[in-house]
Formats: C-alpha cells, structure tokens, sequence
C-alpha cells in the first residue's frame, strides 16, 4: 500500500493537469488567504523619502566635525505627515518626529535622550547634543522597505497578513488572485446523525462533516455544499455526479473500506479515475 507522502504526490501530479482557476480581482480586504494570480512589484520606492527612525532631532553630521559639547539653535518641528520639503540651514537643528521627513540638507537624527535644552542668558534656547553622533544614525532610506520594481509578492501565494500590509504599503488597492475554489463535503452512512438530533443507541453524529468544513475554510476554500448520503448505491451515485459536475473538490467520509455497505470505491470507479485507494 502506498504511504501518506506518496498519495500526496499522486493528488499534486493530478491537481497540476486540471484547468487554472479563473483569476479576478479582489479588494485587499478581501485577500487574505486567497492564492496570488500575479506577481506584484513595487511600482516604486517604498517608503519613499528619507524618513526619521527615532523622535529626536534632524541634524547635519558636518555641524559635528571637530567640535564637542555643540548646541544648536533648533529652527522647529517636522511632523510624521508632513508634505513638501524643507531645508535645513548650516548650525541649526530641527525637532522631528518618528517617520516623518528628513528635511532636505539633513542626514543624522539624534534621538531625544541624547539631547538637552539649553537656555542661554539672554533667553535664547539652543539643543545640546551628547557626543558626536554617528554619520546617517536614525535615517530610514527611501528605499528600506522596497526599491522600486523589486518583486514584493510572487504568483502563487497564499496570502497571509502580512503579505497583505505589504501590498497595501506599495498603494495596491486590489490584487488578482486564484479562484475561490469551491467544495462539497459528503458524509456517508446509515449510523450519521445530525448535530442536534435525538440520539438512539447505534447511532453516532456526524462530526467529520463539520470538521472538514472548517478545515477547508482554513485554507480559503468556500465549502458551499455539505450533504448526508444514505448507503445505497443510487442515492450514492446520484449525490457524486452532481457534486463532482458543480465543485472543484469532493471531499467522501465513509463507506471506503471493505465492507457489504462500502459502495464508495465502486461508484467512483464508474464515474471516473481511481488513482489510488488504500494507503499503509
């Protein structure tokens, strides 16, 4: 009999000659789970502009050359959202915020902590920096979360949530995707109750049945179909050709084995492959 790793390459080599699921798009709202279509590319660089890693202070490094216990007079604020650029004059520092934009002339952020407000005697206030900072310390590049054309996302993914945040953070209002598959789940066996039925001793309740519909939602198949069928072979055929007209997948529990009301081998056979059957 053949093993677990075995059937399973069976079933891929299978699933590989069916017909591509139709692709369309979805909004990204609606794109977790669902499998990519398309490869996504940056269509630029992401995020975009120099930006500030740490709240403190923008700074030029030249401004530090040879010089200890330096103080500058701070010339104001650039806030995370803030549009358009601004230059930052020779001798002057500016109080900025976590991701907002490096000011133009700007290339160090020294965070708060390494700061202090002097006041002088004429009232003036000037910062105070701790040490030379290092040269580019606290600067996000332009491109540090993606360069532009760089390939974000390839065909064939399953999204999860963060493949989601990153199509979103490149401006993708939706993406093409796979599908979505659909799947009709059958229980067989005179023994099967319903959730919620009185029970009768030589009875059991279906519980695979729910079990395989939420493992498939697991995995973004939209199981739209689940059905109890009775052992008997017309009641059995009929519920099969249907399903396996209307769905992607058909999913059997029961009725597989060897036995006098086992009639699942037999009427697949004669609807169809069988590719494989008993595994060790």
């Amino acid at each position: 009999m053949l093993t677990l790793a075995e059937a399973v390459a069976i079933a891929k080599r299978a699933a590989a000659e069916l017909p591509a699921p139709a692709v369309h798009t979805v909004a990204m709202r609606d794109a977790l789970h669902r499998v990519l279509a398309r490869n996504v590319f940056a269509p630029r660089d992401v995020p975009g502009f120099a930006c500030s890693a740490m709240d403190g202070y923008a700074v030029r490094h030249s401004d530090f050359a040879n010089a200890q216990g330096v103080c500058l007079p701070e010339d104001g604020v650039t806030l995370a959202g803030a549009v358009g650029h601004t230059t930052l004059l020779p001798g002057t520092c500016r109080r900025i915020t976590t991701g907002a934009p490096v000011p133009e002339g700007a290339d160090t952020v020294v965070m708060h902590e390494r700061t202090r407000r002097v006041v002088d005697p004429d009232g003036k206030v000037r910062i105070g920096f701790a040490g030379t900072p290092e040269a580019g310390a606290n600067v996000r590049g332009a491109s540090d979360d993606f360069t532009a054309g760089r390939r974000v996302l390839a065909a064939g993914t399953r999204l999860d949530a963060i493949d989601v945040a990153a199509a979103v953070a490149l401006g993708q209002r939706g993406v093409e995707v796979r599908g979505p598959v659909t799947a009709a789940v059958l229980a067989t066996g005179d023994e099967l109750l319903h959730a919620g039925s009185l029970w009768q001793s030589g009875l059991r309740y279906d519980s695979n049945g729910p079990m395989l519909e939420g493992l498939l939602a697991d995995h973004a198949v939209d199981t739209v179909d689940r059905a109890h069928v009775r052992d008997d072979v017309p009641s059995l055929r009929q519920a099969l050709a249907l399903r396996c007209a209307a769905h992607r997948v058909v999913i059997v529990t029961g009725g597989v084995s060897a036995g006098e009301a086992d009639h699942v081998p037999d009427v697949c056979a004669a609807l169809g492959e069988i590719l494989f059957w008993k595994l060790r």
